[in-house]
């Protein structure tokens, strides 16, 4: 009888052993198991719906807002920046509310540039005007940079002629679409110039009054005169 059980003991302890002894393998097998859950190749259609998903969302995305700059147009014949209807309908609602200081910006120009027949020249008038509130260090609206003293030739009963008007309205519209970030909006002078003074025939602007550096009109016109 001990003898039996003597064998049966041993048995076991070589099951035993040999078990412990292939146990690693068995781990390996988990792992290899674990990584073919997770094999993009076994996985097939599936994986590739899963992480395709997101670049197609992407690309609904583009063609979105391609659609949206495709039905972009320009502003108006004469002002080419390319807006959409939104943007439009915001920009003219902005421009009515600012009638009345488009009128005071046509008196001023009629006052300091109305015999000047070139367009850019009278619209350069409105840009220093709109320069001045830009920095907000000559006031802070058009109608206190225009009606300040002794700065711009302010008379309240002057003509509103349909060139001066026109030039001055196209100005602020323009200027009212740089406030928005867009570019190259059609300037006739940069910013950051806020004098100028005439010689009888046509006005010179500069940044300051102890410069004699003068504004070289390099910009290309937006105006067909």
């Amino acid at each position: 009888m001990k003898q039996t059980m003597s064998v049966i003991f041993c048995f076991l302890i070589i099951i035993g052993c040999s078990f412990y002894a292939s146990f690693p393998s068995f781990q390996q097998d988990i792992v290899k198991v674990e990584e073919q859950l997770y094999d993009p190749l076994l996985l097939g259609d599936k994986y590739i719906l899963q992480n395709q998903q997101k670049p197609k969302e992407e690309k609904e995305e583009e063609k979105e807002e391609k659609s949206i700059e495709e039905t972009k147009s320009f502003y108006s014949d004469k002002i080419k920046i390319l807006v959409s209807d939104q943007e439009k309908q915001f920009i003219n609602n902005e421009v009515e509310k600012l009638e009345n200081e488009v009128i005071m910006i046509s008196k001023v120009i009629y006052r300091e540039a109305g015999g000047i027949p070139d367009f850019s020249h009278r619209a350069a008038v409105a840009w220093c005007i709109l320069n001045r509130v830009n920095s907000e260090d000559y006031g802070d609206s058009i109608e206190e940079v225009i009606t300040a003293p002794y700065q711009f030739a302010w008379i309240d009963n002057t003509p509103v002629e349909e060139d001066n008007y026109n030039i001055a309205k196209d100005v602020v519209t323009r200027w009212l679409f740089e406030k928005q970030g867009f570019e190259n909006v059609g300037r006739t002078l940069p910013q950051g110039y806020f004098f100028f003074n005439g010689d009888g025939q046509y006005n010179h602007f500069r940044q300051s009054l102890e410069t004699n550096d003068y504004w070289d009109w390099s910009y290309e016109t937006p105006y067909e005169d």
